[in-house]
């Protein structure tokens, strides 16, 4: 993820395919990751892991809550 959104931050926040998705979120995530240690751990989507299952579940309430 570090490599990630240095690139994006360097190309001013666009992926190869266009602007970067939720921006605001990685910029979120940004201020955490330089004030915070954190360890990413890469999980591929969709492979019946159990907590990326509930992170998919628990993100798709909040869209149904929050109108998105």
């Amino acid at each position: 993820m570090n490599e990630w959104l240095k690139k994006w931050k360097k190309n001013g926040w666009r992926a190869k395919t266009g602007p970067v998705k939720n921006k605001e979120l990685w910029e979120a995530l940004d201020k955490l990751n330089q004030l915070y240690e954190i360890e990413w751990i890469w999980v591929k989507g969709h492979a019946s892991n159990e907590l990326n299952n509930r992170c998919d579940f628990l993100a798709k309430e909040q869209i149904k809550i929050n109108g998105g």
